[in-house]
């Protein structure tokens, strides 16, 4: 998997995860590149069915580029990550 974006613009998919019900786990995720990190906002639509949305508040600083990103689960006390996925940063042009 993998999204393109433009600094600036809106960052946000929805989620339905293989993994099926995911009542009571703790989703968290983030992109990073080199010394940039940042931390996306995971919000829960419907647990019971693995749904959730992953967004960013602002992308105006995102370097240009292939972010990574992946997914952190916290069940229990127990942790697990995703695969690796990136997230592409073009360049604007139009100013």
């Amino acid at each position: 998997m993998s999204l393109r974006i433009k600094p600036g613009e809106t960052l946000e998919w929805s989620v339905v995860d293989d993994s099926g019900d995911l009542t009571g786990t703790t989703i968290e995720s983030a992109v990073s590149f080199g010394d940039f990190y940042y931390q996306l906002t995971v919000t829960e639509v419907d647990l019971s069915i693995g749904s959730y949305t992953i967004s960013a508040t602002s992308t105006e600083y995102f370097p240009p580029g292939r972010l990574n990103c992946d997914l952190k689960y916290t069940v229990s006390g127990t942790v697990t990550y995703s695969d690796t996925f990136s997230v592409y940063v073009d360049k604007r042009v139009t100013k």
